[in-house]
């Protein structure tokens, strides 16, 4: 784990070893809820107009360089090389983890059934882990009090140690927040379009362009609809791009 400050918020850059620890420690009825929260150029743009969101990045268990320009980003201006762990490859080793002890996983979210997808891939393990899928809400920005009800029935009454929530960022991180109590005792990584990876409904980028930090170009050739997102990570270039020239005239001044 690497502890950083920016932007006065103290950050716990973890790996996927830092993770699995948390998830390995022992059942407590009264502990709290650990919430690992995904950092890349497009949801640092989101934290830094957004409070809410900013909010739960300053008050995340952990967060993740899910992203290749943050983790080139601290190094340039912090000098301090952080791991990068991108959703995908973290949900799929969590899975295929060996545990000491069962262990109940939540899929919650994803469009469709994907979170059942997911469920078929991966239930078979044989590391001890139960696979509980939950489809969620058929729009998150106009969410039904009824789906939100069968959501609370089935955490509430299976308890998992370990929760994915793929609802898409800020939406999934906001909607964690607001429903800690519910994930008492749980490790809650949003996974964003993890299920749709893992499940094979969306094909993921060639290895070598997942190694060079590109995956995001794939995935806008075969979504260009993306287009508009990918903005912000041209703005976040030119933000750090800024934050480096005050660094150095305030270097010069010194």
């Amino acid at each position: 784990m690497t502890e950083l400050t920016i932007l006065g918020v103290k950050l716990k850059f973890a790996d996927y070893n830092d993770i699995l620890e948390s998830i390995q420690k022992g059942y407590s009825e009264s502990a709290d809820m650990q919430h690992i929260i995904s950092l890349n150029p497009e949801t640092v743009m989101i934290a830094l107009k957004d409070r809410s969101f900013m909010e739960a990045v300053r008050t995340a268990h952990f967060v993740i360089a899910d992203g290749i320009g943050v983790v080139a980003a601290v190094q340039n201006l912090f000098g301090v090389k952080v791991p990068r762990v991108t959703g995908v490859d973290l949900m799929k080793k969590l899975l295929t983890a060996d545990y000491r002890n069962s262990l109940t996983v939540c899929l919650i979210g994803g469009k469709g059934k994907v979170a059942d997808k997911v469920k078929e891939c991966y239930d078979h393990s044989q590391n001890g882990i139960k696979i509980i899928a939950v489809e969620g809400y058929n729009d998150i920005f106009s969410q039904k009090k009824s789906e939100t009800d069968a959501i609370f029935s089935i955490v509430s009454s299976t308890k998992p140690r370990l929760v994915f929530v793929a609802f898409g960022s800020p939406q999934q991180e906001l909607w964690i927040e607001r429903h800690r109590e519910l994930f008492k005792n749980a490790v809650v990584i949003g996974v964003g379009g993890a299920f749709d990876f893992l499940s094979g409904t969306t094909p993921r980028a060639p290895f070598f362009l997942q190694k060079i930090g590109l995956e995001w170009l794939f995935r806008l050739i075969i979504q260009p609809w993306r287009i508009k997102r990918q903005m912000r990570l041209l703005v976040f270039f030119i933000y750090v791009l800024i934050y480096k020239m005050r660094q150095l005239l305030a270097f010069g001044r010194e």
